[in-house]
């Protein structure tokens, strides 16, 4: 449920209203305040806790397994972010992506990187609005 602008609808009630209380974490807390033309009486002070979801899209974390070269041929690249998909690319050509049904924040990995150089996640999230973080692979790599 999202309340934009005190704009909202209560179940059996004829208005409604709400005054905005704390912030916290994972939750925001106002007063409702109910009035039903039926009965004509006001329920004041009913606490109504709204859900809302971490800022998407982020990432928290990104960066290679190790080196390629010497003998190593490919590595990993991982990160932590939140969002719905996750996208790993280099200017080389190489993409490999990670779709979830439901956003939120997860760990992903890139397996499968052999080429040294620049790669980029770029995380969205479901309206469209995307992030993005670089890290490079350093090394050489395999014949």
């Amino acid at each position: 449920m999202r309340v934009a602008a005190g704009q909202f609808t209560v179940a059996g009630a004829t208005s409604a209203s709400y005054t905005a209380g704390v912030s916290q974490t994972a939750y925001y807390c106002c007063l409702l305040t109910a009035t039903n033309s039926a009965y004509n009486q006001a329920t004041p002070g009913v606490q109504l806790i709204v859900s809302v979801p971490a800022p998407l899209p982020a990432i928290s974390s990104f960066m290679p397994a190790g080196a390629v070269g010497n003998g190593v041929c490919q590595t990993q690249l991982t990160a932590t972010g939140c969002g719905w998909i996750f996208v790993f690319t280099n200017t080389a050509g190489f993409v490999y992506s990670t779709v979830f049904r439901v956003r939120g924040c997860y760990t992903v990995s890139a397996p499968g990187v052999m080429k040294p150089g620049a790669y980029t996640l770029t995380v969205y999230d479901d309206g469209g609005t995307s992030t993005s973080a670089t890290t490079t692979v350093q090394g050489e790599a395999c014949p």
